[in-house]
């Protein structure tokens, strides 16, 4: 089926105020009018959908189902949610039980939606079994491979290219929109990766240990010359909530015997743990870091470019040597 764009007035009222000031596209648009013939596409959470806005625009109608400032992992839909998914055409996921409610929500919906798992052909990172709680991994059996692959600004643009290539198999019409958008949204990532080699640089070895809320940066310290150090929940996902008493004490005495100065809560965590490890281990306490979200419109960090200015930035003027932030 081809889908065509709906030039409405509202949406012309939309583009006008954001050419006149600083605005960030809506997370959610009305399908309450049967008679517009666009594409609709539900993403996961924030990060997705901050791709498929770029790519799109307003020729499509976009949905997000985790709020910004939420946790993905540990979501719980509503019977709205459902609704919204009975009705899509297309679903944008990170898949590998990042979403652990997706596939419940998707069978109750009856949806017949194609479904894009945005890690698909992407090289994935194993999860080291060591750092993640044996029932939770013999539940999950995908959670064995990290999904967080965004953090490398690489796999953001594979993520990018897949949104594209989604949407021209399914609405031709707009073909040469969305591959000229996405071209040059891809030009931006590219500036944003050499942007994030180079703010990094000043920062030794020393300096470039991470101690966080989860597992979440594998990507990005491969990337970028980081090192993962441990993290508080000893997990890939927030879903476990209960790390053993010999589990958070390994990571005090790994954050002392590296002489770790400083760990990073995360927007959208409980940060208790990860205080406590930090005031026995001697550590300060960092400013939260976005992981798995974007902030609000009027936070720091409402772009997927922007969250990666934001962590980077954070974390090279609280990692530098003698800088207490």
């Amino acid at each position: 089926m081809q889908f065509h764009r709906n030039k409405s007035y509202l949406f012309a009222i939309f583009a006008i105020s954001c050419l006149l000031s600083a605005c960030t596209p809506p997370d959610h648009t009305e399908w309450n009018d049967e008679t517009d013939e666009r594409l609709r596409v539900v993403a996961t959470f924030s990060i997705p959908s901050d791709f498929a806005n770029e790519v799109a625009g307003d020729r499509i109608l976009l949905h997000t189902l985790v709020p910004r400032e939420s946790d993905p992992h540990t979501f719980d839909p509503n019977p709205s949610d459902t609704r919204r998914l009975a009705r899509a055409d297309l679903i944008l996921e990170i898949g590998h039980d990042f979403e652990p409610w997706l596939n419940r929500l998707y069978r109750s919906s009856r949806s017949s939606a194609r479904r894009g798992v945005l890690t698909e052909g992407i090289e994935l990172l194993p999860v080291d079994e060591a750092s993640v709680h044996s029932r939770f991994l013999h539940e999950h059996k995908s959670a064995e491979m990290d999904p967080h692959v965004w953090h490398d600004v690489r796999h953001a643009k594979a993520m990018v290219r897949s949104i594209r290539d989604l949407l021209v198999e399914l609405d031709p019409g707009n073909a040469e929109h969305y591959t000229e958008n996405a071209a040059r949204y891809l030009a931006e990532l590219s500036d944003l990766d050499a942007w994030i080699i180079a703010r990094t640089e000043s920062l030794s070895a020393v300096e470039r240990k991470l101690f966080t809320h989860h597992d979440v940066f594998q990507y990005f310290a491969g990337r970028y010359g980081f090192e993962v150090i441990g993290n508080a929940l000893t997990a890939a996902t927030t879903e476990v909530f209960d790390p053993s008493a010999s589990q958070v004490g390994y990571q005090i005495q790994t954050l002392r015997a590296e002489g770790v100065p400083i760990v990073f809560p995360e927007y959208g965590g409980d940060s208790r743990l990860i205080t406590r490890i930090a005031n026995e281990a001697g550590a300060r306490i960092g400013p939260p870091l976005y992981t798995g979200s974007l902030s609000k419109s009027d936070g720091d960090a409402p772009t997927y470019v922007e969250m990666m200015r934001y962590n980077v930035d954070t974390l090279v003027r609280h990692l530098t040597a003698g800088n207490e932030g």
